[in-house]
C-alpha cells in the first residue's frame, strides 16, 4: 500500500496502537504475546552491553538524563559479567 500523501497515516503510532497491532502480528504468526515495550527494553541493553555510550542510549531512549537510563538499564548480566572476567584474565582490568 503506497499513500498519497506523506502527511497520511496508515495509524497513530501511539503505545496502545503499537501494542494492539504486535498483538494481532503475534496471534497470526502463532507467537506469544508480549509487549512493544520488550523491545525498548532489549535494545536498550543489546546498546548498553555492546559499550555503546549512555548518552547515546538516553537519547534514543528520549531519557531526561543518562542517570535516568544507567537506573533503568545498567544491570550485571551473564554477557558483562563474562566480558569482566576475560578482561581480568588477559590483564586489561
Amino acid at each position: 500500500m503506497f499513500l498519497q500523501n506523506p502527511e497520511d497515516r496508515l495509524f497513530d503510532v501511539t503505545r496502545s496502537t503499537v501494542d494492539s497491532n504486535l498483538e494481532k502480528y503475534c496471534k497470526l504468526a502463532g507467537l506469544k504475546k508480549f509487549s512493544a515495550h520488550k523491545f525498548r527494553h532489549g535494545c536498550a541493553m543489546k546498546d548498553l552491553n555492546e559499550g555503546i555510550p549512555d548518552f547515546v542510549t538516553s537519547f534514543r531512549l528520549a531519557h531526561s538524563s543518562t542517570t535516568v537510563t544507567n537506573d533503568t538499564y545498567r544491570r550485571m548480566s551473564a554477557d558483562i559479567e563474562r566480558k569482566l572476567r576475560e578482561g581480568v584474565r588477559k590483564g586489561i582490568i
